[in-house]
């Protein structure tokens, strides 16, 4: 069930929220727990198999570690069990079939792929889930005794299909001690709506245009504008997908009284890539801070051969995280190389004239634009065709009457997604907040969004949000 498919925004979410609000107290979380196994039964149906053995899993070993705390090396092995548990759950779902499309390859075997769904969210709840029993054998965290609010935890349905990756220490005190406010409620209707625009209105409508230029590779359709335009929306379509996913999970948390973090923070506005990491899905960069680059030793290590190889196996994981596919690996080392030339060689952040920030941001901006071509891409190959047609080395013709057509089309959209894309509109809300006229202005604007944002999806076709295959 997508957050903006209609059963979602006409009958699920309303009533959840009416529902939330009647029940009592003590059986509140009981309540959401029931609602988010039926929101991922209604989208996964017999897969929910996965999730529930996640949680039994997790809730077990948590239990376990915390109670052979004194007992280092005990404690150890039961922690690395329970990692190496949700780790094998996640490669048999994700990467077996394509271990054996390399295998098959490599030593010219003809193994049979397995017939294997991948569960919606999975990446999303076990890295929930060794987060929490990270915490709990580093003693930042203690184990949660009551089964129903770690399942809650684990389910939880704003964030189940595509994140934030919550942290148990971030959760743990709205389980038990959350209220229920008018203003928090209205935050919440506002983030969700602002949510449900980026996704209807601008990403799906980016998404035609990418669409159309990915699906010209290899054809004398592909011009150079025209791959130049698709990279472009396909950079916008990803952003207003995915942060509008974030924008609608973090409303719906906070109409039933849970404060979810912050997933993005205008990651194109990035003066470096390393600063583009620290803005975009923070709660996956942060959890491969916080998880696997500091634990390695991060950046304080004496010799940088070990720095070299932190951050190699921080992107190596990054890309592999979100998909077997080579071009997701590719994708990762690619910017595991802007990493190292930005902290081994060039050293952006200690430029001081004007213009050499510039041109660095605006080359920061490039790299993230050919960054999503290989991420968009079906294969290497096809990757690398579309790049060499945006430097105009595949002979194609620079444009056609069609992508004058595209362009002009889409010109009023890409200027919104443009100015959206910056802080720029909201540095002028916060100024103009307490104003009654703004305020009413902006009430009568959301609802018109909202509106207009019904109709798109009553009448688009389905368009699932793109983190769902991850």
């Amino acid at each position: 069930m997508s957050f903006s498919s209609p059963i979602f925004l006409f009958v699920f979410l309303p009533i959840t929220i009416i529902l939330a609000y009647m029940v009592r107290d003590e059986l509140r979380n009981i309540f959401l727990l029931g609602v988010s196994i039926l929101f991922y039964w209604y989208g996964q149906g017999s897969f929910i198999m996965p999730l529930s053995s996640s949680i039994l899993l997790n809730y077990i070993i948590g239990l376990a570690i915390e109670k052979c705390r004194e007992k280092r090396r005990v404690c150890k092995i039961i922690f690395v069990i329970g990692v190496l548990g949700n780790v094998a759950m996640l490669y048999v779902f994700k990467y077996l079939n394509f271990t054996l499309e390399i295998i098959n390859k490599a030593c010219r075997k003809n193994i049979s792929s397995l017939s294997l769904i991948l569960p919606i969210g999975l990446s999303f709840f076990t890295f929930k889930a060794i987060s929490y029993l990270a915490d709990i054998y580093m003693g930042k965290s203690q184990s949660e005794k009551n089964p129903f609010n770690f399942a809650l935890y684990i389910s939880f349905f704003p964030q189940i299909m595509s994140g934030p990756i919550a942290r148990y220490n971030d959760f743990k005190d709205d389980l038990v001690r959350r209220k229920f406010d008018i203003n928090e409620l209205s935050y919440g209707i506002e983030r969700f709506i602002c949510g449900l625009g980026k996704k209807l209105i601008l990403s799906n409508t980016f998404a035609i245009v990418a669409d159309k230029a990915f699906g010209s590779v290899g054809s004398s359709e592909l011009t150079v504008c025209l791959s130049w335009l698709g990279s472009i929306c396909y950079t916008m379509q990803i952003y207003f997908d995915f942060s509008g996913y974030s924008d609608m999970a973090i409303g719906i948390g906070n109409m039933i009284g849970f404060r979810c973090k912050e997933n993005f923070d205008y990651p194109y506005i990035s003066k470096t890539g390393t600063e583009f990491w620290r803005r975009w899905h923070i709660s996956l960069s942060s959890w491969f801070r916080d998880y696997v680059y500091f634990p390695l030793g991060g950046s304080r290590v004496e010799k940088k051969f070990r720095l070299f190889m932190n951050l190699s196996a921080v992107w190596i994981l990054t890309g592999i995280w979100h998909g077997a596919n080579w071009t997701f690996i590719v994708w990762g080392i690619f910017w595991l190389i802007i990493q190292i030339i930005e902290k081994f060689a060039l050293h952006p952040e200690k430029f001081t004239h004007a213009y050499s920030k510039a041109i660095y941001r605006f080359i920061t901006l490039l790299f993230i634009n050919f960054g999503w071509v290989v991420f968009r891409a079906e294969d290497i190959n096809k990757a690398a065709a579309y790049i060499g047609t945006m430097l105009g080395w595949n002979h194609a013709a620079l444009v056609n009457p069609l992508d004058i057509f595209l362009f002009r089309d889409n010109f009023v959209v890409l200027l919104i997604g443009i100015v959206l894309s910056t802080p720029i509109m909201t540095i002028i809300c916060e100024k103009r907040h307490d104003n009654l006229v703004f305020r009413a202005v902006e009430a009568v604007a959301l609802t018109g969004l909202l509106l207009v944002c019904i109709s798109y999806s009553i009448s688009v076709t389905y368009n699932p949000f793109i983190y769902f295959d991850f």
